[in-house]
């Protein structure tokens, strides 16, 4: 009854799965890595660029009602939702007004060619900092990223 220590298994060179060290092998090298050149990286991240949606919504009594959303690109994030009966150029000027507090624009809005914005959407978005960018005519998939809001909205008026 001694202190007896087990012997070390040593693998099995003969079974199929196992493969014996190779002490001949090389080392990983630990080279010295470079640090990152910091001087092309810039001071802020680029403002985001947004994209806004006019989505239409039946209701159980068969009255429309418009949602406008706004979608961040950058990791498909809600920024600002809100909903009308009747939806006018003043209205969505308003929207926008409160999705961006304290400077929060984006550095682009990426909008269809909707009538809804105004014929003068794109100099008074100027003036605030953003550039406005209208979609491309017969482009369906343009705003993809908004277009697949029109689902969500869908969705949480049947629940």
């Amino acid at each position: 009854m001694g202190d007896q220590t087990a012997p070390r298994r040593t693998p099995q060179v003969g079974h199929h799965r196992q493969q014996p060290l190779d002490s001949a092998l090389p080392l990983a090298r630990t080279e010295a890595r470079a640090e990152p050149d910091l001087a092309h990286v810039p001071a802020q991240p680029c403002p985001p660029s947004w994209a806004v949606d006019l989505l239409t919504l039946t209701t159980l009594t068969f009255k429309t009602l418009y949602v406008l959303v706004f979608i961040a690109h950058g990791r498909r994030e809600l920024v600002h939702v809100n909903v009308t009966a009747n939806p006018t150029a003043a209205w969505v000027w308003r929207q926008i007004i409160e999705a961006t507090p304290w400077g929060q624009e984006p550095r682009h809005l990426l909008r269809d060619r909707d009538a809804v914005y105004g014929h003068d959407f794109r100099r008074r978005a100027r003036r605030i900092g953003i550039d406005a960018i209208a979609t491309p005519i017969h482009a369906p998939k343009a705003k993809a990223c908004a277009s697949n809001c029109s689902s969500w909205v869908r969705w949480d008026a049947k629940s």
